[in-house]
């Protein structure tokens, strides 16, 4: 018996591992846990101390990217480079989580931690926010710290100036914080990994430090084990790591297929189904055995290469392959979008199997293989910077002995040097691959290297040159493009003037005759040092360039034969061509259409384009099933020594039978596989949410039972089964991107949520009864800019008959429920009006219309008589301009307007000592800026040119000053309570100096002030509309600056306003988030104010400050010096809603040419260094307005938009008090 109840206890026992504490007690014990973090096991290799002190340790990286870094500066405890556990941001995960928690009967209180972290190959700055959070959600924040980078010393990183830059976290917690912290429950520490998704933040030696108080006790624990059915076939992850728990530790393993497999389900050890989810969640209660059960699928070959001197790179495949032995492979099913690319040189003709398309999408569904025809045209060599290469880059394209030319990086003395790849596999540079010159100031001066190859032109004649180039940190803004034939002469053949940073400039330059046929040319870029150095400052030199393509007229040789038809796409008899695509004729030498060429498609006109041997017409919505014959006449055809051809090319083809749409099979079919909720569910619960889930339901009346589980309330407050209901949510779309700052929580939010319906409807038979009218029958103090509303006794519609007339003008009417309001702009005073609405143009909602006129006579009141006030306050006689505005915002009645007058004279307003501002360099100034915050003041000058305020800042001496930016060296800050400010006859100008940063003069965050023939006078920034739901009025006056000078938020009207612009290359209007219409710009000048008087074609109207919502219209617009081409330019990613102009035009009278006017801009969602998120291009509305949408934005309708706010009709100031002059100050 007692063998017996021997064997049953160990039995019982090894059902579970079980320790038994033996009442261990501590009190301020200290403890530790700390992982060395420096390999692949970075998560499951750590020592905790006391050993059983601690029930989990676990790390949590999410879909964090892992791969190990070694620091170069960042030195270990044996003094060898440390070696990181880094950590890439590519999905959802922001941060790393290291959790620790107490065996049962503990609480654990944290007192420190620490950890060492590097950036690797970026330039984020505070990226590591560090976290303190507990299970129940406290949260603690313990600070933010910039990462050293990891080639860097503390002095020579770029953000050696922050205090904040580190290799080593340590945080000792205060004793508020430790108290907050203390838990029995677990503690986590949360590090943010503030890089781009293709970089990395590395942490090693981590450690969370603390003390354990209470007595261990008695806790079970079971084991788990997770493994794949199939090797090879996924991979699992547990959370928390391990493989021992206490009892009821939520746990969840995840199941992550690889390529040519699909998850199908977990199983227990008793090969029972626990989930069908990839990631299964449970409480552990047994010693546990999971399986992630995987099913192979078939996979197919896709191969595609390129003929005709193209690389394999000028196609791309979406999404791309996993390359098996060599092979591009897809899982069966999947939808490949393959894209053939052109350049300068090379042009895209059509794919093997006849499609002309560049992009084609191909289900694989068998082994594929797709080649793309390519057509050359005459070119020496050339380099597009796809592939890597930091220095001697030998020619991605060259002809015939060419094929060693090298472009290089060098100086005058002939040395060599390594450039900053920006190659595609490196991300780019500002939406190209390029080369971007990174030599350092202190190795060479900028402007000093410059790079220069050397071609064979032996068998080429009219020699072009071609390149992109473009500046991000400090580099001269133009760089000359010479040339020489013996590598020691050089002959400048043009410039390439880039108008501002990140604005990649294309330029092409022909070579004078006497390099023709010449066996050595060289050719050379290199900064022109009498133009200025422009972009952000930095220790390098910040020049890039580009796609370099030299080209030439290959030598001819005139054979008496015209050019022979050698292929044709679609071939003669094609059955299968597309609706939408291309003619390619191809010949059996280089050729060009003649003077005389004319193309027919059916019975229409086509044009064709010549790449070398190659002539491609392309043609858009063909039918379908369709025979169509095209005909080249002849003659059209000669090759480059002009033999034509003298045989019409005619081609007969029949477009393709329409694709049928693919039958897919059901998911769900109701009610055989169940009801319509199970169906729902069944939709809901699937893995895979961006496949289609298909529904059939069979023929019949379905009745779905009410939910009894879910109890609704009904109109007598007693609880039902919930039915006829209808359930609206407001749910994630996980397939969209991630944005906003990062933090720890959800940042989302919502308001203004209206759920409107149709009442049901009942006929009483009898039209609608006009209750009231606004203004009354008969009234004589209607408004000039008003509304006439109709009220009925039950709500009422327009019937598609309504007319209704105000005078002689038609006007519309908006009905909302019982009321219909017509609203009206422009009346005379004191004149008699009659509205009239038409018979049966109201009804009811059952139809029941009027079937009399509306008629509706009164007359608008007398206009207001102007009363000239006295002035509450002239400066200086009163006291400084501050003391003036501290009398206005003491007034007791802010509704009545105060005014102040200020003489004559120059005005510099002190900076103030008690209110102190931190500028760029760290340091505490006095506050240059003025502030008002009371509404109704009017600050009138005694002329705009003899009456003029400014701030005082601090002398930065050649450098940017360090108090620019918005917000820190203001002159006047309007704050949100300065409503209805009034300005006129004064000038107001920033004393930083031209070309110190940001000096704005007016920073506006009030709503409705007024501008009238003042003087906006700084350089970036001048003026910022600070309010998105201001209105703002400029009328006369002058406006100066060269950058952004005009920007921000709400709707601003400039109303015959000069706009000066100060020195080249800068861009007028920034506007951000309109109020509803933005920027307008109506009978405006611009005048070159430079003092070369070099604006003519070297600056841009504006540039967008937002994505999709910015809007500028320039109406009527005088240019004594006009823009460049495109008009606008770009900005950090963003794109315009509208940037558009009617009848621009130039001094002399005559229109601006705008049919080159920028459409399209490089969009993207965020940038982190060269990496770019949901990078695009974003086509705009038409940048040209209609004549009759530019007669719609009228003072009137802009600033009236909402409240009828007439800015033009405001009150009169009172004029300047007798007697009044110049005081010297």
């Amino acid at each position: 018996m007692k063998k017996n109840l021997l064997r049953l206890g160990l039995s019982l026992i090894a059902l579970f591992v079980m320790v038994v504490a033996n009442a261990q007690t501590y009190q301020n014990e200290e403890a530790s846990v700390s992982w060395p973090f420096n390999d692949d096991n970075y998560a499951t290799q750590y020592t905790k101390s006391p050993e059983n002190g601690f029930s989990l340790v676990s790390v949590n990286t999410g879909d964090l990217k892992y791969v190990a870094k070694t620091s170069t500066k960042t030195l270990d405890k044996n003094g060898s480079p440390m070696v990181m556990a880094g950590f890439s941001p590519v999905g959802s995960t922001k941060a790393v989580e290291w959790t620790v928690k107490p065996s049962k009967g503990l609480t654990f209180t944290p007192t420190s931690i620490s950890t060492y972290v590097n950036r690797f190959g970026t330039d984020s700055e505070n990226g590591v926010t560090v976290t303190a959070k507990l299970s129940d959600g406290t949260s603690v924040d313990l600070g933010k710290f910039t990462a050293l980078r990891e080639n860097k010393t503390t002095e020579t990183d770029k953000f050696s100036k922050n205090e904040n830059l580190t290799n080593h976290i340590v945080i000792q917690l205060t004793a508020e914080q430790q108290a907050q912290l203390t838990s029995a429950e677990g503690f986590t520490l949360s590090c943010t990994v503030g890089v781009g998704s293709t970089k990395q933040q590395g942490f090693a030696d981590v450690h969370i430090n603390g003390l354990l108080n209470g007595t261990v006790q008695q806790v079970e624990q079971y084991t788990l084990s997770a493994a794949v059915s199939t090797v090879g076939a996924g991979t699992v992850k547990v959370s928390p790591a391990g493989t021992v728990f206490d009892a009821e530790t939520s746990i969840t393993v995840t199941a992550t297929k690889n390529f040519g497999y699909k998850f199908i389900n977990w199983t227990d050890a008793n090969n029972q189904v626990v989930s069908t989810d990839e990631a299964y969640t449970f409480s552990i209660s047994t010693n546990t055995a999971l399986k992630a059960n995987f099913e192979k699928i078939n996979t197919y070959a896709l191969d595609y290469k390129v003929e005709g001197g193209a690389k394999d790179y000028m196609i791309s495949a979406s999404p791309v392959p996993t390359v098996v032995e060599g092979k591009n492979m897809y899982e069966e099913g999947t939808e490949v979008t393959l894209t053939a690319s052109s350049n300068d040189i090379l042009t895209f003709t059509n794919w093997n199997d006849g499609e002309t398309g560049a992009e084609r999408k191909i289900k694989m569904n068998v082994d594929q293989s797709y080649t793309a025809a390519y057509s050359a045209k005459d070119f020496i060599a050339g380099w597009d910077f796809y592939k890597s290469a930091r220095e001697g880059r030998t020619a991605d394209f060259a002809a015939e002995d060419n094929d060693v030319d090298q472009l290089i990086l060098r100086d005058a003395d002939g040395n060599a040097y390594g450039w900053l790849d920006k190659s595609n596999n490196a991300g780019g540079y500002e939406g190209k691959n390029a080369a971007v010159n990174w030599t350092s100031k202190k190795t060479k001066a900028l402007g000093e290297t410059y790079w220069q190859t050397k071609v064979n032109a032996t068998a080429f004649t009219d020699i072009k040159v071609k390149s992109s180039m473009l500046y991000n940190y400090n580099a001269y803004e133009t760089y000359n493009v010479e040339y020489s034939l013996n590598g020691t002469d050089w002959t400048k053949v043009g410039a390439i003037n880039m108008p501002g940073a990140k604005a990649w400039t294309d330029r092409e330059f022909t070579l004078p005759s006497d390099a023709n046929n010449k066996a050595e040319v060289y050719i050379r870029w290199i900064a022109d040092k009498t133009s200025s150095i422009k972009g952000a400052t930095g220790d390098n030199d910040g020049i890039s360039i580009t796609n370099i393509y030299i080209t030439g007229t290959a030598q001819l040789v005139n054979d008496g034969k015209a050019p022979v038809l050698v292929n044709t796409v679609p071939a003669e008899g094609a059955t299968n061509a597309s609706a939408n695509g291309k003619i390619v004729l191809t010949f059996d030498e280089k050729v060009k259409l003649t003077g005389n060429a004319a193309a027919t498609l059916g019975t229409q006109k086509i044009e064709g384009a010549v790449s070398g041997k190659t002539i491609t017409f392309a043609y858009k919505g063909l039918n379908y099933a369709t025979a169509y014959t095209f005909t080249l006449a002849a003659g059209s055809v000669a090759d480059l020594t002009d033999n034509a051809t003298d045989q019409a090319i005619v081609l007969n083809f029949t477009t393709k039978t329409k694709p049928a749409v693919t039958k897919a099979l059901y998911d769900f079919i109701v009610p055989t596989d169940g009801d319509f909720k199970a169906a729902l569910d069944a939709a809901a619960k699937r893995t895979d949410t961006s496949k289609r889930f298909r529904i059939f339901i069979k023929q019949g009346d379905y009745k779905i039972p009410a939910d009894e589980n879910n109890k609704v309330t009904g109109g007598d407050g007693k609880s039902y089964a919930n039915k006829a209901e209808v359930y609206i949510r407001w749910i994630a779309d996980k397939t969209s991107s991630i944005k906003g700052a990062t933090g720890d929580n959800d940042g989302i939010s919502i308001t203004n949520i209206y759920i409107t319906g149709t009442a049901q409807l009942v006929n009483d038979g009898k039209a609608p009864v006009l209750v009231n009218t606004v203004p009354a029958e008969g009234a004589t103090n209607a408004s000039a800019n008003g509304k006439i509303v109709l009220t009925f006794d039950e709500k009422v519609k327009l019937t598609g008959n309504a007319a209704a007339t105000l005078g002689t003008q038609k006007i519309e009417g908006a009905v909302s429920g019982k009321t219909i309001t017509f609203a009206y702009k422009g009346l005379n005073y004191a004149t008699a009006y009659t509205f009239t609405l038409a018979a049966g143009s109201v009804a009811d909602l059952t139809d029941n219309a009027t079937d009399q006129a509306i008629v509706l006579n009164f007359t608008t009141k007398t206009k207001p008589a102007v009363t000239k006030a006295l002035y509450d306050f002239i400066v200086p006689t009163d006291g400084d301009f501050k003391a003036a505005l501290d009398a206005a915002a003491k007034r007791t009645d802010t509704s009545k307007r105060f005014r102040i007058f200020i003489k004559q004279g120059d005005y510099k307003i002190p900076a103030d000592e008690n209110n102190k501002v931190t500028g760029g360099d760290g340091k505490s100034y006095a506050n240059p800026t003025i502030y008002m915050n009371t509404p109704n003041v009017s600050i009138i000058g005694e002329g705009m040119g003899n009456t003029s305020l400014t701030n005082t800042v601090p002398n930065s001496g050649q450098s940017a000053n360090v108090l620019e930016g918005i917000g820190k060296g203001d002159v006047l800050c309007l704050q949100k309570g300065a409503t209805n400010t009034y300005f006129q006859d004064l000038k107001m100008y920033s004393s930083m100096g031209d070309a110190k940063g940001r000096d704005i003069v007016l920073n506006d965050q009030s709503n409705k002030t007024i501008c009238k023939n003042v003087n906006l006078w700084a350089y970036q920034d001048t003026y910022v509309s600070n309010n998105q739901n201001g209105k703002f009025y400029f009328e006369d006056g002058i406006l100066r600056g060269r950058t952004d000078y005009l920007c921000g938020k709400g709707d601003v009207y400039y109303n015959n306003v000069e706009l000066w612009i100060c020195e080249k290359g800068g861009y007028l209007a920034v506007p951000s988030q309109p109020k509803k219409y933005g920027y307008i710009f109506k009978d405006c000048t611009i005048k070159d104010a430079t003092e070369a008087k070099d604006l003519n074609g070297n600056y841009t109207l504006g540039r967008p400050w937002g994505k999709g919502t910015p809007i500028a219209l320039y109406i009527d617009t005088k240019m004594e010096a006009i823009p460049s081409a495109a008009g606008w330019n770009e900005m950090s990613g963003g794109y315009p809603k509208r940037f558009a102009e009617y009848n621009s035009y130039t001094s002399t009278g005559s229109v601006v040419d705008l049919k080159d006017r920028k459409k399209v801009y490089d969009a993207y969602d965020s940038k982190d260094g060269d990496n770019y998120v949901n990078r695009r291009n974003e086509t705009t509305e038409s940048p040209i307005l209609t004549a009759e949408e530019a007669a719609f934005f009228t003072v009137e309708n802009i600033m009236g938009q909402d409240d009828d706010w007439d800015p033009t009709a405001a009150t009169e100031q009172a004029s300047a008090p007798t007697n009044v002059r110049k005081l010297v100050i």
